[in-house]
């Protein structure tokens, strides 16, 4: 499983810390997936620049084993 965030450490499953979604922790089986979710998200929508037109850094994906 894989987890998408737009912190730049390891992933620790915390829905006291969810962002859009409190007490919520989303995982996919797609990578691909996991990595739209390391940009901050507007309405659902992936933000690549702030205000200013900076490129936005992204996070990175955990991969999560059972």
């Amino acid at each position: 499983m894989y987890h998408g965030s737009t912190e730049r450490r390891q992933f620790i499953p915390d829905p006291d810390r969810a962002v859009e979604t409190k007490g919520a922790v989303f995982l996919t089986d797609n990578e691909d997936v996991a990595y739209s979710f390391t940009v901050p998200r507007e309405y659902g929508e992936p933000m690549f620049y702030d205000a200013a037109g900076k490129e936005i850094r992204p996070g990175i994906v955990s991969r999560l084993s059972a």
